[in-house]
């Protein structure tokens, strides 16, 4: 019985601290620390997950930085799961934008391009 315990229990364990917690990032923002919210990102290992991504875009832009990132959407795109993340955020900013109000621009259509190879 411990063989098999155990094993189990070092595996459930190291998956629960092998998980980015973003938990800390959303308080911050909430609470209008967006500084800070961009500060903890910074101290992410992996900043290839679709999670660090999309938060990255969601903090610089509640920063006040609306410019257009070229290399979001190919790292974007190289991301594991990303298409649970594209139809979410499908009208967001950082991906195909307000295209139903706006109509289609340079930004929004490279984007489309870029995801629909």
């Amino acid at each position: 019985m411990k063989r098999f315990i155990f094993p189990l229990l070092f595996l459930f364990t190291s998956l629960i601290y092998s998980q980015n917690n973003y938990s800390e990032f959303w308080d911050l923002l909430f609470n209008n620390q967006r500084k800070e919210a961009l500060s903890f990102l910074s101290k992410i290992n992996d900043k290839s997950t679709v999670e660090y991504l999309v938060a990255k875009e969601i903090a610089s832009n509640e920063d006040g930085d609306f410019n257009y990132h070229k290399d979001f959407v190919p790292k974007f795109i190289k991301a594991k799961d990303y298409q649970n993340y594209l139809y979410a955020y499908w009208n967001h900013f950082f991906l195909f934008n307000d295209y139903l109000g706006e109509g289609f621009n340079y930004s929004n259509m490279l984007n489309i391009k870029q995801v629909y190879k």
